[in-house]
């Protein structure tokens, strides 16, 4: 038997790079989460008393260099709505070859927003179900037929 070889083969090639890998944590209490996008008519909010740890693993070289103050978690406070709310805490770290978890990953947060009033009903509509009909009228006979005695 005879092996044949192409003159154009392909050869696969990778390139192995090892690094150290490490791991961080840093905890922090709701005064220390950043907030951000407060809708200009939230009139206060609070967040949840309870302590985030904000973890991050990966290349050793990074990790070493990483300080609290890196890692703060963040609350957006963007789609907030009145009463009570669970809003997804993220960091405001981010690298290349570094993982982060945050524990817990929802914070609650009790905002004061405006109450919308419901809409007036337009002329011509009835009123929702569970409304009261505000000329008061009862149901009618819609039978065409006429009684006869």
């Amino acid at each position: 038997e005879q092996v044949y070889l192409a003159d154009d083969v392909a050869v696969p090639q990778a390139t192995v790079k090892l690094v150290h890998q490490g791991e961080i944590s840093f905890s922090y209490e709701p005064v220390d989460v950043i907030v951000t996008n407060v809708p200009d008519d939230c009139s206060g909010f609070m967040l949840d008393d309870v302590t985030v740890t904000v973890t991050a693993k990966g290349d050793l070289s990074i990790i070493r260099k990483l300080e609290a103050k890196d890692m703060q978690p963040l609350v957006d406070l963007s789609e907030i709505e009145n009463g009570e709310n669970e809003i997804l805490l993220q960091s405001t770290f981010s690298h290349q070859g570094v993982s982060i978890s945050i524990q817990p990953e929802h914070i609650r947060v009790q905002a004061k927003m405006p109450v919308p009033e419901p809409p007036e009903p337009e002329e011509g509509e009835a009123p929702e179900e569970g409304e009261d009909d505000p000329e008061g009228s009862t149901a009618e006979n819609t039978d065409n037929k006429t009684e006869k005695e």
